[in-house]
């Protein structure tokens, strides 16, 4: 991952845990965990259920954004990525500059995902301080769609990008 996508996923980082930090003496127990179309909670975890699931929400992301990409450059995997043009980009001529951009495009999905994680944990830990949970929808909806754009924009960039040769 290049730098500023790496710095900004480990300062979102810092911002998660400070989030659940926060928010853990104020959560009641069992905490809403699911709402359905309405906004209304629909599915419930303890308080410590839903704290485990978040940690490992988190540390997918790690593994996804950060360890996968670097493991694959360290060790040049060929064979598992799945890419127009494979051949050409995965050629020993190119595979490092391939892995450079492919470290820092999905370093920007990390951010990416990472944000909108912490965009719907506050806005459930902001319904589990009401005493009937109730998810603000349309403040979902902005940042599902948000989060949707950016996924659209950056498969439509990384397929232009292999879809060329030379």
């Amino acid at each position: 991952m290049k730098k500023l996508p790496f710095y900004i996923y480990i300062f979102l980082l810092g911002i998660a845990i400070s989030q659940a930090i926060y928010y853990y003496p104020m959560m009641p127990d069992p905490m809403a965990s699911h709402f359905g179309g309405s906004g209304s909670a629909n599915g419930w975890m303890s308080k410590s259920g839903f704290y485990i699931f978040e940690f490992v929400m988190l540390l997918v992301t790690i593994l996804s954004f950060i360890v996968i990409p670097w493991f694959f450059q360290k060790f040049k995997v060929r064979k598992s990525i799945n890419l127009p043009n494979r051949d050409y980009w995965l050629a020993p001529e190119r595979i490092d500059s391939f892995y450079e951009y492919f470290r820092e495009w999905f370093g920007w999905f990390g951010v990416a995902t990472l944000t909108l994680l912490i965009g719907v944990l506050q806005l459930t830990f902001k319904a589990n301080l009401q005493p009937d949970p109730v998810l603000d929808n349309k403040i979902f909806l902005i940042i599902f769609i948000g989060y949707m754009l950016f996924v659209i924009i950056w498969l439509v960039s990384f397929i232009r990008k292999f879809n060329k040769v030379g």
